[in-house]
């Protein structure tokens, strides 16, 4: 099904109004740690992955139980859904101790839909200095 353009803008997915979302560089995406608040932003973790050698990680192995769209609208459902049918699971995601999952959740969802068993990942072992902290509902489930 194909959106309308108003739709599309009121989304606000650049991706979605161009009709694709790789490569996506330096946008303000950011991960927020839903036990601390502590904030970072898709540069800084790009940052702290150079030098990093990518690797295969299997979907089990990942840590899946954060709760990542607490309070969502539905338009905010339609937004994650278009960029998941829109992302690329070859570009690795990043992963921080214990697997946690710090950018590419898009990516995750669709690998689970396609029926994939891993995806290439760079993995922090050590998180860089967060850039802001949050308040709000941000709970960890499970």
């Amino acid at each position: 099904m194909e959106l309308s353009t108003a739709l599309r803008f009121r989304l606000g997915c650049g991706a979605a109004k161009e009709g694709k979302q790789e490569g996506r560089k330096g946008t303000d995406m950011a991960y927020i740690d839903t036990q601390t608040g502590r904030r970072w932003t898709d540069r800084t973790l790009q940052e702290a992955c150079k030098g990093l050698k990518i690797e295969p990680v299997k979907l089990d192995d990942l840590d899946m139980n954060m709760k990542r769209f607490p309070g969502a609208r539905l338009v905010d459902m339609i937004h994650h859904c278009q960029r998941v049918q829109l992302c690329v699971t070859r570009i690795p995601i990043i992963l921080g101790p214990g697997n946690k999952i710090y950018d590419g959740c898009h990516r995750v969802v669709k690998a689970v839909l396609e029926g994939k068993d891993e995806l290439l990942c760079y993995r922090l072992v050590e998180l860089p200095e967060h850039d802001s902290v949050v308040a709000g509902n941000w709970e960890r489930v499970g």
